[in-house]
């Protein structure tokens, strides 16, 4: 049989050699085989009736529960009389629980018969003493609960009352829950009834899972008056649970209905605050403007917890109307609701309040969480108002960096009541706070407005170079005057994590935040664990503002020469984590200059900086040698250095680093072999089919569908021949699972990831 060619031929040669396989007295070849079948779809009548077969007779029990298995993913209609029949005879509960899952994924009315008979006898559809079943737990319980989930997908009012019976039955309270799901899936009057029966005198357990069960209701007739009335009663039930799942249920069949608004705004001074803040998070995502306006009439008769609550529910609606009323609340002296309001206008993103907002950033007396929320909504509402201007094609906003100080004599009346403050002014002021944690928040929101124009304020901190950075005089006597001195010394340890944690909940019906957020996040926390005891800010230039100024030009498209001069200066410093960062940023921008720095860095002693190095790489694909200069990587002591390279070679193509990387494939680290046979046929390695051939046996196997794998992307069937020879040699028995594993791999039918996925039982 060597020399199989055609991957057709070389297919239908080895699954009849399975089928052979199936009839030997070795029960690990045999298993190995039916899921041999399984992953090469095996769908054929032949096959079929050999796993038939083999569900029916094979002695061993692993043999039919994977006979089982395989049958149902192939979804085989002609399986299923001898999948009744082992589900009601066999003698080992994991092969009866593998029947019951195969016919409920092949489906039909002779299946729900059986689910049903399931039900009605308990999971144990044959006498008992039928079976030799010394399992533990009884397998008859997890064949009835699997029964009772399929039986959900059927939409066969036949299931309805055997459902309710075991719902009745107290000894069956574990499956109670799943029962009401099943029983609102299924529908119908008599479903409604049960459930919303329960719902109002049943127990507390009772209650909560008719509630909840309440929330798998799919068809839109199975929604009328008596369900909607049935969970609002709920709303007032004793239980939290049972009022916030009753909520939940509202808000997925309600929509804007006012019978299901009116209900849930009610629900924002519940005494439980779980529940309170359910039903402002459903508010929030219904949104409209009856729902704004209805919890709008709420703001002022509320106290504390509840105005929160109701100013969280405005800013997820995104209703403008409630801009007046909410910027009020920002003099209620309420740090949290303060907090809370500004994240809500930020959210909304008009520009009315974005003058107060600045002041609030400005005051260095304030809280530093309320500063820090202030710079980010800032951002949210500076960045709307560009877009809307260049939408309306007005004249845009000057430059960040040429925004100029307007001293007209009236300073401190405007300072004291917020009227002719620019924020963006404001916030380049804060760059420079001494509080690290506001620096850091105003500093991303200068970029996140406007990127480009914002690189020369970026340069000029990366360089320490404070004639460029920009920073401002306006509106110091409105940030110091009455306000005693932020301690320098005082910040949190997990400062920058919490500045970033938020930065990716854009405002609702907003684009979305640039990939700043994400970039910002990924090594804040190793920043802060860095900072000196007490966390002052030493100078402008610190060396943390600096690595946060890397970050940022490397999210800036197009940044410029200079900010590439600046990064390539950055590179060359000892400060490990910011020669990271400055290297990760010049492999984003990817402009040939900064390839030196990268180059030099791949020889650093830090393997981070070698690594960030590497990743960088990337970014200049287009260099003629830059093949040649990841390969040298190939040779790092470091087994995760190595396996990067491969990947990055991978990626870019690679095919001039084949024999370097083909060297690899006898590399000591399992890992770096693993991967060298993952890209390999990217790179095109035909020549070394004959060598990834060889891995399939070495060291017990243990890359052999790896190796097949890049075989069969490679298009190199002709191993085939022999692994199918090796299983007709019975002195190799002891290789025949490898064999086995390796041509199911070779062979494999496209993707069967979905294969375990139940499909709806008709």
């Amino acid at each position: 049989m060597s020399g199989i060619e055609i991957n057709t031929q070389g297919r239908e040669a080895v699954i009849k050699m399975l089928h052979t396989v199936l009839e030997r007295d070795n029960s690990l070849s045999r298993c190995c085989a039916v899921r041999a079948l399984d992953k090469m779809r095996a769908a054929d009548n032949e096959s079929v009736s050999r796993l038939v077969a083999a569900l029916r007779e094979d002695p061993d029990p692993d043999v039919r529960m994977d006979a089982a298995m395989v049958l149902g993913h192939l979804r085989a209609a002609g399986a299923v009389e001898a999948l009744i029949r082992s589900l009601k005879h066999d003698p080992e509960g994991e092969v009866r629980i593998q029947a019951v899952e195969a016919l409920s994924r092949i489906g039909g009315q002779r299946v729900v018969d059986v689910l049903i008979e399931c039900l009605d006898l308990d999971g144990e559809i044959s006498p008992a003493e039928e079976f030799g079943d010394d399992m533990e737990f009884s397998a008859d319980w997890e064949i009835q609960g699997k029964a009772l989930a399929a039986l959900g997908d059927t939409g066969d009012e036949r299931a309805v009352e055997p459902v309710i019976r075991l719902i009745e039955n107290e000894e069956y309270e574990d499956l109670h829950e799943l029962g009401f799901r099943v029983l609102a899936k299924l529908s119908g009057a008599r479903a409604r009834e049960f459930i919303l029966k329960a719902l109002k005198d049943g127990g507390r357990l009772t209650r909560r899972r008719a509630a909840k069960g309440l929330l798998h209701l799919k068809d839109a007739d199975a929604v009328d008056e008596s369900v909607v009335r049935g969970l609002t009663g709920a709303l007032l039930d004793r239980e939290p649970s049972v009022r916030i799942y009753a909520a939940k249920a509202l808000a997925e069949i309600g929509a804007q209905d006012e019978h299901v608004v009116v209900p849930l705004t009610m629900l924002l001074s519940d005494p439980d605050r779980e529940v309170s803040n359910e039903a402002a998070a459903l508010l929030g995502r219904m949104r409209g403007r009856e729902v704004a306006d209805r919890v709008l009439e709420l703001l002022e008769s509320s106290g504390g917890r509840v105005k929160r609550q109701v100013v969280q529910v405005l800013g997820n609606i995104g209703d403008d109307s409630a801009v007046e009323d909410l910027t009020e609340l920002l003099d209620s002296g309420d740090d949290d609701l303060i907090y809370d309001t500004i994240e809500a206008l930020g959210r909304i993103g008009s520009p009315v309040p974005a003058e107060r907002i600045a002041l609030i950033l400005a005051d260095k007396g304030a809280d530093t969480d309320v500063r820090v929320q202030a710079a980010r909504a800032l951002s949210m509402i500076l960045r709307n108002r560009e877009e809307d201007t260049d939408r309306d094609g007005a004249e845009q906003e000057p430059p960040v960096e040429d925004i100029k100080e307007e001293d007209d004599g009236s300073d401190e009346e405007e300072e004291n009541n917020g009227e002719g403050i620019d924020p963006v002014e404001v916030l380049k002021n804060s760059v420079h706070d001494t509080n690290r944690r506001v620096s850091f928040a105003a500093l991303a929101s200068l970029v996140e407005i406007d990127p480009e124009r914002s690189t020369r304020t970026l340069v000029g901190l990366l360089r320490g170079d404070t004639e460029n950075q920009g920073p401002g005089e306006a509106l110091d006597r409105a940030r110091n005057s009455g306000c005693p001195k932020e301690d320098e010394g005082s910040w949190e340890e997990d400062a920058v994590e919490e500045i970033i944690s938020g930065m990716d909940d854009e405002a609702p019906g907003k684009d979305e935040i640039s990939t700043l957020a994400s970039i910002m996040a990924s090594k804040a926390e190793k920043e802060v664990s860095r900072e000196p005891a007490g966390g002052a800010v030493k100078s402008p230039a610190d060396t943390h503002l600096k690595i946060f100024a890397a970050r940022l030009l490397g999210a800036v498209e197009d940044p410029g020469s200079e900010a590439v001069d600046a990064l390539v200066e950055a590179a060359g410093t000892p400060d490990v984590e910011l020669r990271k960062e400055a290297v990760t940023a010049l492999g984003s921008i990817g402009d040939g200059r900064g390839l030196s720095a990268v180059v030099d860095s791949l020889k650093s002693d830090s393997k981070e900086v070698r690594l960030a190095a590497l990743n960088a790489l990337e970014g200049f694909s287009s260099v003629p040698d830059i093949e040649k200069i990841c390969a040298d990587m190939l040779g790092d002591a470091d087994a995760y250095v190595r396996l990067r390279t491969i990947q990055i070679l991978g990626s870019l193509g690679g095919c001039g680093a084949v024999e370097a990387a083909a060297a690899l494939l006898n590399d000591e680290d399992r890992g770096v072999r693993r991967e060298v046979l993952k890209v390999l046929p990217e790179m095109g390695g035909e020549a070394l089919s004959e060598r990834i051939s060889t891995l399939i046996f070495e060291n017990a196997g243990d890359l052999r569908q790896e190796a097949a794998a890049a075989l069969r992307r490679l298009g190199c069937f002709t191993v085939a021949g022999s692994l199918i020879e090796t299983l007709n040699d019975m002195e190799e028995e002891e290789n025949h699972w490898i064999c086995i594993d390796a041509l199911a791999e070779l062979f494999r039918s496209g993707d069967t990831d979905g294969r375990a996925v139940t499909g709806r039982i008709k």
